[in-house]
């Protein structure tokens, strides 16, 4: 295939506007313009980071706010290739060497299971009470995943997964249609929800949420103190 004469013209004429659009965009633009690049868990994204953001347009209105959603590992890898400027994750421990760390709160572990289920009239559960329960749960490569599972693998076993979904309303939804119950931190299930939120206690190290950042003009440590502060007013420990 080749162009007609008037498709090259058309070319011709695609071609001035570009260049007319990029001279204008640089002219316009302030070079002084910043961007912060913000990474978040799928959990925090719906919860923590509308906090960040309200935070972060008061602090800084000209700054621009690009973000992206993603696991742990990837959100980190993004960090330490420069992409990302901060990110907010669950993990039981912050081991990002390089970077300034806050940590927000300890986020306590539920079983979500829906109405009617045998352990909605339970207090608390034990691993004796979910050894034998389909999962749904987390991607692999979520932080908080890992703790049922270091749980069932302190048993000797391993937990029947019956489905995987990165999207915490996805799990929630699935659950209500009785595939199988979920392990979710408490401040998804805080407000009305059919779901019941059953608390499950373990020997290992606490999931808590964290703010890792590389500190720059926007990302200071009193702007990440403040930011965590209002988290915290919002979600209180």
């Amino acid at each position: 295939m080749v162009p007609t004469e008037e498709g090259l013209a058309l070319q011709r004429y695609a071609e001035q506007i570009l260049q007319l659009y990029e001279a204008s965009r640089r002219e316009i633009v302030s070079p002084e313009k910043r961007v912060i690049r913000i990474g978040a868990t799928n959990t925090l994204a719906d919860t923590y980071l509308p906090l960040a953001i309200s935070q972060l347009k008061a602090a800084c209105p000209d700054t621009a706010i690009h973000l992206t959603n993603g696991n742990p590992q990837f959100l980190y890898a993004l960090l330490r290739s420069g992409q990302l400027d901060a990110m907010f994750i669950i993990d039981t421990q912050c081991r990002h060497q390089g970077f300034a760390v806050r940590r927000i709160r300890q986020e306590s572990m539920v079983v979500a299971v829906p109405p009617l289920h045998p352990l909605s009239k339970k207090d608390a559960a034990s691993f004796d009470d979910i050894r034998d329960e389909s999962f749904i749960l987390t991607e692999n490569g979520c932080s908080y995943r890992k703790i049922l599972v270091n749980e069932f693998s302190r048993h000797g076993l391993s937990p029947r997964i019956v489905m995987e979904l990165d999207s915490t309303q996805a799990i929630k939804q699935a659950i209500l249609q009785k595939y199988g119950i979920g392990f979710l931190p408490a401040l998804l299930l805080r407000r009305p929800d059919l779901l019941t939120p059953v608390p499950f206690h373990t020997e290992y190290a606490p999931a808590c949420s964290w703010i890792v950042y590389a500190p720059n003009a926007t990302c200071t440590r009193p702007l990440m103190d403040r930011i965590a502060d209002t988290i915290l007013q919002a979600y209180p420990e």
